[in-house]
């Protein structure tokens, strides 16, 4: 069977880089594991191996990544997944989508994955489909719910007025208090809950990049005088709660430079 896929969420390799060597001097003290360090330097050897079409070795990288550190990564479960579907590791990939579950990612959205069809084949399958409701429950159940809706709701407030008639040019001043008022919120529950990320408040359902709550740090920008959330997003980082290309767009972003080269 021939099939073709495309890795879609992988990190552009300088971007990733550029920050990891900008945080990799205030890490070493870190007690606990140092995702800059332990983690993302082996996903990034996994991936261009992957571009040099070596499955079986990114296969091993992503193994070895993972084994370093608390949890991994949405994205990159997924793409050792594929992995293990090219290199007939059908049984290792299904344990990769039972990570992915852990975290979210929805069953219906893993059966329409094309490069996922080796693993649908698999016998393992119906074990896994006939498992998913307990592990959606459980999900559900270890996963801060009611923080996500609190923080999509940061996005509709960014929203509103935007989309209301006459937008920024009518409602500008609402729309400048609603955003120092999210940044605030915002704050607050990272103070409180700690960086936002996938183990805390899980994947909608499919895998994505940026939650919408991020908004909320685009829309500080340095030439608005904006709340600067650098220190927040390196800890992020290095905490493995937050991607480093993610972080380094949102750098890019509120500094209106491309300075880790995320574009």
């Amino acid at each position: 069977m021939q099939f073709t896929f495309s890795f879609n969420f992988f990190k552009p390799v300088v971007a990733v880089l550029c920050l990891l060597a900008m945080l990799s001097f205030s890490t070493r003290a870190l007690a606990k594991a140092d995702y800059t360090k332990d983690y993302h330097p082996q996903i990034n050897k996994a991936e261009r191996l992957v571009m040099a079409k070596d499955y079986e070795g990114a296969l091993g990288q992503y193994k070895q990544a993972f084994a370093e550190v608390p949890h991994g990564f949405a994205r990159d479960y997924y793409n050792a997944a594929v992995c293990a579907a090219l290199t007939g590791h059908e049984k290792q990939g299904i344990d990769y989508l039972e990570k992915l579950v852990g975290k979210g990612v929805s069953l219906e959205y893993l059966e329409q994955q094309e490069a996922l069809e080796p693993l649908r084949a698999h016998k393992a399958w119906k074990k896994f489909v006939k498992k998913y409701p307990k592990r959606r429950k459980a999900f559900r159940e270890n996963t801060n719910i009611d923080l996500r809706a609190d923080l999509d709701e940061l996005w509709a407030r960014d929203q509103y007025f935007r989309q209301a008639k006459g937008g920024l040019r009518v409602h500008g001043d609402t729309i400048r208090k609603i955003e120092a008022d999210n940044v605030k919120k915002l704050l607050a529950w990272i103070s409180k809950h700690g960086y936002p990320g996938e183990e805390l408040i899980g994947m909608p359902d499919t895998l994505e990049v940026l939650p919408r709550f991020s908004i909320v740090i685009q829309r500080q920008t340095t030439a608005r005088n904006g709340f600067d959330f650098k220190t927040v997003l390196t800890q992020a980082v290095q905490q493995g709660k937050l991607d480093p290309h993610a972080a380094a767009y949102l750098m890019d972003q509120q500094q209106g430079k491309n300075l880790y080269r995320s574009k």
